[in-house]
């Protein structure tokens, strides 16, 4: 599931940006996403690492990896309410447009 998420998240937010940012700030845009994303990578390993060793998780205790599990259910619950906010402000009146987003051969 989290090999999925990792490679759904990117084919939807990267091309998004490149309706929503100016053509002369794209790349800065994706720089930053990318800076972002990065970061939160790292700290996230960092944060499951300490989370590991605090419940002694190994071989021989492996209830100790409960802690980290609830750490990925939890930004898998925070990450799916963005999702939702995000819908509903895209189809609201103070959308950008992405939801109205075509295709030339849907167009056609």
């Amino acid at each position: 599931m989290m090999g999925i998420a990792f490679s759904l998240i990117p084919a939807v937010m990267w091309p998004s940006v490149a309706y929503i940012v100016e053509q002369n700030r794209l790349g800065t845009a994706y720089a930053l996403m990318t800076l972002f994303q990065q970061i939160g990578f790292f700290i996230l390993n960092l944060l499951i690492g300490i989370a590991n060793d605090h419940a002694g998780a190994g071989l021989s205790n492996p209830r100790g990896y409960a802690p980290g599990m609830w750490i990925f259910s939890i930004l898998s619950f925070v990450g799916l309410t963005f999702a939702i906010l995000l819908r509903i402000r895209e189809t609201g009146p103070q959308g950008h447009g992405l939801e109205t987003i075509t295709t030339a051969s849907a167009t056609a």
